[in-house]
């Protein structure tokens, strides 16, 4: 009887972990160049509209649009209606 065949050594576990962790990283690192370069694309561009959308947004409503509009890049999307909800900046006294 051939104990040795019938439960893998223990190097030829390490050996198949290994090919499983490489097999992982290949299909992990398979995104090209081009689908990262989009999807970063989106991101740059949602943010910038987000920006944009929040500074006139807080312009029109009189609120800070500068603070507005850091808030559209740092919360993205979910700035957006709060923005609408900004309270204007109590007048001045004089």
């Amino acid at each position: 009887m051939l104990v040795s065949d019938t439960t893998p050594s223990q190097s030829k576990i390490q050996s198949l972990s290994y090919k499983l962790i490489s097999t992982n990283l290949d299909i992990m690192l398979s995104v090209s160049n081009t689908e990262f370069i989009m999807v970063l694309a989106f991101f740059i561009i949602m943010t910038l509209a987000c920006i944009a959308v929040c500074h006139q947004v807080a312009k029109k409503r009189g609120a800070n649009p500068v603070y507005w509009g850091v808030m559209g890049a740092i919360f993205g999307p979910l700035a957006v209606p709060f923005a609408f909800r900004a309270n204007s900046k109590p007048p001045s006294r004089q």
